[in-house]
């Protein structure tokens, strides 16, 4: 007999597993453009492993894929079930008796309760359901133990201009102290936004094995060279060449309290403006946090960077660039801010605690992007 999503819906035992090839087809990977600036433009690539996300937002209820089989409905009534548990389905429950049809309804009402619709309409924002055995292992720093993935990140490079250069100032002056938190709020957000911190936390994990600066990936070349016979002097050009980026590219472009490990704060015990209350419960909520359950992609770029001015964001974008651009000459595939989380389809209580996860995670994300769209301005191309 099939399953209905109303008779999973009410089951307490689980059983069957994952159908494999339930989801077919390749989905968009992107990679950044070779330059900064207003007009960024990204292209796609297609991903080794992974099936499509077949959840879209804002289209959302676009489904790419029918299910024929009656095997196949087991999993999506058991997703459906799971959601159910922490996002009543009664109403969209009449809707339809196809599980599939119902999950992208169902996904959709749900992220649409918790997350602003600015933010929906206007990213380019994308969720999967993938089998564990379509997750491309090579992407992720850890395998997930679990039927299958929900992954939710960015589709693309958000070219809003969002200087916050003079907003940071205003703040500052009426609450000292207040300005680095806004930045830590910004930056401690799991889906990467591109701040001062989160870029150079980035070079320094991609060029400078996570060190605080290049000097010792600049000393390691320095000495390859030396004992292959180059002269000091030409040891040292050929060391710095070597360097993708530089610490005093940093201390040039951006102020060194925006980015420096030693000068962050992640603490404020000032007032709290009305619009900053929204971003600071999100944060606080996730501070508090004793587990994380997402995986976090092996090559992942913020999708969304956040400057002071001109200047340090084609500087953000460029070192964005350079990275991306090395990458990709050896054959690379990276995602724009995205996480994945591990979802056992066949256990309910951990099902409820990662769809909790997603939420909290989705809010904070949904709170930093509302606060960069409300200081939005025309990138300046003169």
């Amino acid at each position: 007999m099939a399953y209905t999503t109303a008779a999973v819906l009410d089951e307490s035992q689980t059983k069957g597993a994952f159908a494999k090839g339930f989801f077919q087809g390749e989905p968009p990977l992107f990679r950044p453009a070779a330059s900064g600036g207003a007009k960024r433009q990204t292209g796609s690539r297609p991903a080794k492993c992974f099936a499509p996300h077949y959840l879209t937002i804002p289209g959302l209820d676009a489904v790419q894929e029918v299910i024929t089989e009656e095997n196949e409905q087991e999993t999506p009534c058991r997703i459906l079930a799971g959601l159910n548990m922490i996002f009543p389905l009664d109403d969209i429950l009449t809707h339809s008796g196809d599980p599939f049809q119902l999950l992208s309804e169902a996904f959709r009402k749900w992220l649409e309760s918790f997350m602003d619709e600015s933010v929906l309409n206007r990213l380019g924002l994308s969720l999967q359901i993938l089998s564990v055995n379509e997750v491309d292992s090579e992407i992720f720093r850890e395998d997930p133990e679990a039927d299958c993935c929900i992954l939710f990140g960015l589709s693309d490079f958000e070219n809003g201009w969002f200087p916050l250069g003079d907003v940071l100032d205003a703040y500052d002056r009426q609450n000292p102290g207040l300005a680095k938190y806004i930045l830590r709020m910004l930056s401690g957000c799991p889906l990467q936004i591109g701040t001062p911190e989160t870029i150079y936390e980035f070079a320094s994990e991609f060029c400078w094995y996570g060190n605080e600066n290049e000097q010792e990936i600049f000393d390691e070349r320095y000495g390859e060279y030396i004992d292959s016979g180059e002269s000091e002097e030409d040891a040292n050009d050929a060391a710095l060449e070597a360097v993708m980026v530089e610490y005093a590219e940093f201390e040039e472009y951006l102020p060194e309290w925006t980015f420096n490990r030693k000068k962050r704060k992640s603490d404020y015990s000032g007032e709290i403006p009305m619009e900053l209350q929204n971003l600071t419960r999100c944060y606080d909520r996730w501070q508090k946090r004793k587990r994380c359950h997402y995986l976090f992609p092996q090559y992942v770029y913020p999708g969304i960077v956040v400057p002071l001015d001109r200047k340090s964001y084609d500087f953000c974008c460029d070192v964005i660039n350079r990275i991306g651009n090395d990458l990709m000459q050896c054959g690379g595939d990276y995602y724009f801010s995205t996480l994945a989380w591990p979802f056992p389809v066949k256990n309910r209580r951990e099902m409820r605690t990662v769809l909790r996860e997603i939420r909290l995670t989705l809010e904070y994300f949904s709170a930093c992007v509302e606060f960069l769209f409300s200081h939005e301005k025309e990138y300046p191309n003169a």
